[in-house]
């Protein structure tokens, strides 16, 4: 038999347009859920990034030990004297690459190539390409047979606005260590923070490399690249030949 809507059930009617409702007679009051507010998206540090006289800033001298001082001071050739004494090393002579973090501050542009899970940066003389991995990976377990590469294995993290890249795992290849002709021992560590500032127009970094045989404590800097418009720009990719004596002219 048909009976008039009650006042009480057609308030109920009308609730039932919100909420989940099984029938008039029965209307299930579902817990309204509120939608979870989009992700907000990481900066994105890709593009051409060139430093300037004065990008480098140390936080001050670096405090070496015993044994890192033997290491800057190496016997050499006459010959190597004489580089020397011109600012060529023996990585120089040999065309042996740069690596991180000496091919980041050099004054040649580096480009990063970066999405969400990983960035590559590639500095424009004798250097190998630096993969820092940014999708939750850790480094290799010590004990696990990861071999150690000219440029470390790298991951990121984000914190807020700003890409930690923390880097181990260094072989002591020959040519250019954390400070000129330092080695690189297993106890090497390398940190540095990225940021945008003036509307992704400068790429702000901060380098700590710490390794207890080297350092009494770790070294830190801050350093500054200007981006560079890709239009008018192109990678100027410079290679060495070692064959070349022209290498050699200061």
């Amino acid at each position: 038999m048909f009976r008039p809507l009650s006042l009480s059930c057609k308030l109920r009617t009308v609730i039932a347009a919100v909420f989940l409702v099984s029938g008039c007679g029965n209307v299930a009051f579902a817990a309204a859920r509120p939608s979870a507010p989009a992700a907000k998206a990481h900066p994105d540090l890709s593009g051409i990034w060139e430093p300037t006289s004065g990008s480098m800033k140390p936080h001050g001298h670096p405090a070496f030990t015993p044994k890192a001082t033997a290491a800057m001071s190496p016997t050499l050739t006459p010959g190597e004297a004489v580089w020397g004494q011109n600012g060529i090393d023996a990585s120089d002579a040999n065309c042996l690459p740069r690596r991180q973090p000496w091919m980041l501050v050099q004054s040649a542009p580096i480009t990063i190539v970066h999405d969400g899970n990983k960035m590559i940066l590639l500095y424009e003389k004798r250097s190998a390409p630096m993969h820092v991995y940014i999708d939750g990976r850790d480094h290799p377990d010590e004990n696990a047979a990861a071999k150690p590469t000219l440029n470390g294995h790298a991951v990121g993290h984000w914190e807020g606005d700003e890409l930690v890249v923390e880097s181990v795992g260094f072989a002591d290849h020959p040519g250019h260590g954390p400070l000129n002709s330092l080695p690189y021992l297993p106890t090497l560590k390398i940190t540095e923070r990225f940021r945008l500032e003036k509307n992704g127009q400068e790429l702000h970094a901060q380098f700590t490399i710490g390794d207890p045989q080297l350092f009494e404590t770790p070294y830190i800097y801050d350093f500054t690249w200007h981006r560079l418009p890709y239009r008018t720009n192109y990678a100027l990719v410079e290679l060495c030949d070692a064959r070349d004596p022209a290498r050699l002219k200061y």
